[in-house]
């Protein structure tokens, strides 16, 4: 996993503080390979979908560019229950890392 400890706790507590204790946060794509080089920051975000509302994940997004610096971040929402089941959520959860 390509992100210092503190930014993967700023991603955590982020998350935390805007969607609640039961949101689950996964680093994927190149950032998550210690191999690749560059590459933006994707997350996969799940959680119940009571939690969610999209202005709960614009705050998400400024909370980030607070903590980790204007870098470019992608952000998957899975509202469990109420999200079209997507390709992308079994990738990020198989081949990501759980923050």
């Amino acid at each position: 996993m390509r992100l210092k400890p503190s930014e993967a706790i700023a991603i955590k507590e982020a998350a935390r503080e805007v969607f609640g204790e039961r949101v689950a946060v996964w680093l994927f794509g190149s950032r998550a390979d210690d191999a690749k080089k560059g590459g933006d920051i994707d997350l996969y975000v799940e959680l119940p979908a009571e939690e969610y509302a999209y202005a709960k994940k614009a705050r998400f997004w400024c909370a980030l560019v607070n903590k980790l610096g204007d870098q470019k971040i992608d952000i998957v929402v899975n509202k469990i229950g109420a999200s079209r089941h997507l390709p992308i959520h079994d990738v990020a959860r198989i081949k990501g890392v759980r923050l």
